[in-house]
């Protein structure tokens, strides 16, 4: 948090003290400054917390009310600050410019008129009146101050660093120029000197709530958690109701896997603030991570408002909550204009010239063993080098091993700059002539949208790792599929359509399922009954696929759920939840951790695959179909509720597809008490994973490749505003 130096409004005030703070604002209208200071300060000796005292002597200490102000100019300053006070900004400006003129060397005047044009968002004219203050005394520490915090507003961390320095030299324990510079670094992604700004500033003031916190944050960046734990707690030890570091708290504790821990702290900050959006998604989040289903909010309502005019709720914490994708939508839309809005980068140029080579940038914190990985190495490999050339911006920490080595021999050039600022690794992709910028990332960890907002690129799209819409005017393009986004639900997505001919998923037709024989027993599932298996994140799973799952285990004997699940307490949840619903717990089998050959060779252990209906399967459900199992879904609204849809529908098995909550159930009970038409099923899947295109990887590269030089093709015509369909 960046703490800024402006002049605070009206605050009510506390009964006991009314007395005393009324007289002290008497004092202020007398411009009796010294009087109303005593008053105020023996208020805050007594009652330390008063709001009201505090903010009227930052008020007295941000306009230099500590002399008498010339008498001559006195009333008409007090009308100013009364207009201030009632958010009259553009009054101020006007009137404070009719008394400049008469006392131009009043830096109380100028002061107040940045502050005005600071709070109606015009911060160029704000640092003009600093400036003025400066050059009537140039050893105003808080003239620089105040101009570098309108630097930090105008993203310019650099031209902030410059002043809060020049703020420091003048005022050498001035802790909030200290605390600012820090944030400053911050954005720079200067860890280092953020993290030495903000011990200074805490040197200095050891009870700087706003440093800790930030301090936190830079620990929490850096992987160090436990110094994060420990110095959001300091803020909160300093700042009894800090909210903001109560969040963070519970963030870092959710980072840690203490999801119990974190919720508590969540807890604590919806006692005071109920209605706080960000925090009651992230609890509901956590509590479907961990599977305590009974204690997610049941208000419909609620749910379906978190994050739509606020922008503070991450779009994917929702996606697990409801299936919509008019509310998604519109969470991208406001989460986006908050966090990254449009932003021009120098000497902006994009040419529009045919070219023998199209420069294709992928960027993503993900060429490691993830998910995201093991889907695109195919493709980067094999990209037709005569007509692409192929960059790799790897924007997440630096982290070498077997998936990551193999993608940067596959990369024609790679890059590791996730250390790197917005600003500096946006000029590296535009010097780079990047002509297709695609983000792999979306709206998950470790994203770089700020480098998307500068647009570096000719062409940017959306790709693979996110779900869902970005929200953003400067995302030109995402790809998808007929069965992902049907003419019907374009209205849901702010970027143009690119349409693959079949799924839009990408698959590894090399991946290697073990040939090491793997039998039921080993893993703890029954040698005759049948075996329902969902390997789905947790967070994926709702009371609702739980409620139907436990039914079926019900209705068929011998039978039993098999779960990917690791975590302790999530295990015991679920147990929990199933007795609840009369099923013995011991029928709920968790898979241990294989190497990836024998965890894809382990699917053929089970008899059918049951997904999860607000957040399909995506890879699990991809590499149970490679591996030979069957995947039932429900095919909802949004993006992440039709992927499995998809896949299936690429492999030729539409008919494991539903659309109800009861369809999906019936075609369940009856695969598992029809042997034969499960049979004829599964022999139908491994025979279409031949024939049919999901698991064409050559087929897929092609119209992937085709959708890039489409879509460059529109650029140059000028005609980039369209969508874009594949014909098989």
């Amino acid at each position: 948090m960046t703490k800024y130096y402006i002049i605070y409004g009206k605050v009510r005030m506390s009964s006991p003290v009314q007395k005393k703070i009324r007289q002290a604002e008497k004092f202020v209208k007398l411009n009796q400054y010294s009087k109303a200071k005593d008053l105020y300060l023996d208020v805050i000796e007594k009652f330390p917390n008063n709001i009201k005292a505090l903010h009227a002597l930052k008020k007295l200490r941000s306009l230099h009310i500590n002399k008498p102000i010339n008498t001559n100019k006195s009333k008409g300053f007090s009308d100013l600050l009364q207009k201030y006070n009632n958010q009259e900004f553009k009054n101020v400006i006007k009137k404070a410019d009719e008394l400049i003129k008469i006392y131009p060397n009043e830096n109380d005047l100028h002061n107040i008129q940045g502050a005005s044009n600071a709070a109606l968002g015009m911060f160029d004219k704000a640092i003009e009146c600093y400036e003025k203050i400066l050059k009537i005394n140039p050893n105003s520490a808080i003239a620089y101050f105040n101009i570098a915090v309108m630097y930090d507003k105008l993203k310019s961390p650099k031209y902030a660093i410059k002043n809060y320095k020049n703020a420091t030299k003048i005022k050498s324990d001035y802790a909030d120029a200290h605390n600012n510079m820090g944030s400053a670094y911050k954005e720079l992604n200067d860890f280092d000197r953020a993290l030495n700004a903000y011990q200074k500033a805490t040197l200095i003031q050891p009870n700087h709530a706003f440093a800790y916190n930030n301090m936190g944050n830079i620990y929490k960046d850096k992987g160090d958690h436990k110094k994060a734990i420990d110095a959001f707690e300091k803020a909160i030890l300093f700042k009894k109701n800090y909210m903001e570091a109560f969040i963070n708290l519970g963030d870092a504790l959710k980072d840690i896997g203490k999801n119990t821990e974190a919720i508590l702290v969540y807890d604590k900050v919806l006692e005071i603030q109920p209605a706080n959006e960000k925090v009651i998604a992230h609890r509901n989040f956590l509590l479907r991570l961990i599977c305590e289903w009974e204690k997610i909010e049941k208000d419909t309502a609620k749910i379906s408002k978190l994050g739509i005019h606020e922008g503070d709720v991450g779009p994917f914490t929702v996606m697990t909550l409801e299936d919509s994708p008019e509310r998604h939508k519109l969470r991208a839309v406001a989460h986006t204009e908050k966090k990254f809005p449009r932003r021009k980068l120098q000497e902006y140029n994009h040419p529009k010239a045919k070219k023998n080579h199209i420069r294709i940038g992928y960027m993503s914190s993900d060429f490691k063993t993830h998910p995201v990985a093991f889907l695109i190495a195919k493709i980067i490999e094999n990209h037709n080098k005569k007509q692409f050339k192929v960059y790799g911006y790897s924007i997440g920490p630096v982290v070498i091993d077997e998936m990551n080595i193999r993608l940067q021999k596959a990369f024609d050039v790679y890059k590791e700059i996730g250390h790197e600022t917005d600003e500096q690794i946006a000029t590296t992709i535009q010097k780079d002539n990047i002509d297709i910028l695609i983000d792999l990332n979306g709206h998950t960890k470790d994203r770089r949208t700020g480098v998307l907002c500068l647009r570096p690129a000719s062409i940017q799209i959306n790709y693979l790792g996110f779900p869902g819409t970005m929200g953003a005017d400067y995302i030109d393009y995402i790809i998808a599929d007929k069965i992902l986004i049907p003419d019907k639900f374009e209205n849901f997505y702010s970027e143009n359509i690119i349409r693959l001919p079949h799924s839009y998923m990408p698959t590894d037709n090399t991946r290697i399922i073990s040939n090491k024989p793997i039998s039921r027993k080993e893993q703890g599932l029954p040698e005759d009954g049948i075996v329902f298996c969902c390997f789905n994140n947790s967070y994926k799973i709702s009371s609702i696929e739980f409620d139907i799952w436990m039914l079926i285990v019900g209705r068929i004997d011998n039978s039993v759920l098999w779960l990917n699940i690791k975590n302790k307490l999530v295990r015991e949840n679920i147990c929990r939840a199933a007795q609840i619903r009369g099923i013995d717990p011991s029928r709920i089998i968790f898979a241990n951790s294989l190497p990836m050959e024998e965890h894809l060779a382990r699917y053929a252990l089970a008899d059918i695959f049951l997904d999860t209906f607000n957040f399909n399967a995506h890879t699990t459900a991809s590499e149970a179909l490679w591996a030979g199992l069957p995947v039932v879904t429900k095919l909802g609204k949004s993006f992440a509720a039709r992927v499995a849809g998809s896949l299936l529908s690429a492999v030729g098995l539409d008919e494991l597809i539903t659309h109800t909550e009861l369809e999906y159930e019936e075609l369940i009970l009856e695969l598992a008490l029809n042997p034969k038409k499960l049979k004829k099923i599964k022999h139908k899947l491994n025979k279409n994973k031949i024939t049919e295109p999901l698991f064409d990887t050559e087929l897929y590269i092609s119209h992937i490749e085709q959708s890039y030089l489409k879509a460059y093709d529109n650029y140059l015509l000028g005609n980039n505003t369209v969508n874009i369909n594949i014909s098989p």
